[in-house]
């Protein structure tokens, strides 16, 4: 797996340049996956990158003295189950939100211990909006569509954040749900942001965890 950090998009953004984003999305009907919320076209955003915006890494945990450089080159050479276990130790060592975010973009082939972990840690941070997005993204990964959306819209009720924004708009979008999807891909692009390639429901196939509000 290749791996690069784009750079999160600015905040601002004309009118006329948000209005050409969404309704190219929606005339499309496919939501973005490497592609940059304010419309610009960056380098392909990747399960494990943690763009700048989700807090410095302090070093604290004995753990993961390399920080995420250190996850990232262990997801490139391809141990994700190895790079899941060292966050989740360093996470119960030292809570800290850049490593949050990282475990949520994290893939694995079986999620049963991620979701055991993160569902355990809301436990004892409900409000905790970087978990919920995290969960949020987790749930995307194993196609349970329901459980993500859920998470993600309780996330976004404890934190404006460009990045659930746009997760969940994206989804909104895979289930037809466009003026919704619209909506939040417009909130996302005036904060700005970016998002980890993660699968979608097929609003054709009428999948069966597609649930619509």
């Amino acid at each position: 797996m290749r791996m690069s950090a784009g750079p999160v998009g600015p905040a601002g953004v004309s009118t006329w340049r948000l209005a050409g984003l969404v309704n190219v999305t929606l005339a499309a009907g496919t939501p973005p996956n490497h592609t940059r919320l304010d419309g610009s076209n960056p380098c392909p955003v990747t399960s494990t990158t943690v763009p700048p915006g989700d807090g410095p890494y302090d070093g604290k945990s004995e753990s993961m003295r390399g920080g995420p450089t250190y996850v990232n080159a262990l997801v490139a050479a391809g141990g994700n189950d190895e790079a899941e276990a060292t966050l989740a130790k360093a996470l119960r060592q030292d809570w800290n939100e850049a490593l949050v975010a990282l475990y949520g973009r994290v893939r694995v082939e079986r999620t049963e211990r991620q979701i055991g972990a993160a569902e355990a840690w809301l436990k004892a941070r409900p409000n905790d909006p970087a978990l919920l997005l995290a969960l949020g993204r987790i749930m995307l990964a194993n196609r349970d569509w329901a459980k993500a959306r859920e998470y993600l819209e309780a996330s976004l009720k404890h934190r404006r954040d460009a990045e659930t924004y746009a997760e969940l708009g994206r989804l909104c979008l895979a289930m037809g749900e466009r003026p919704r999807a619209a909506e939040l891909l417009s909130q996302a692009v005036t904060l700005g942001g970016q998002l980890p390639e993660l699968p979608l429901p097929d609003a054709n196939a009428n999948d069966a965890n597609a649930v619509r509000s």
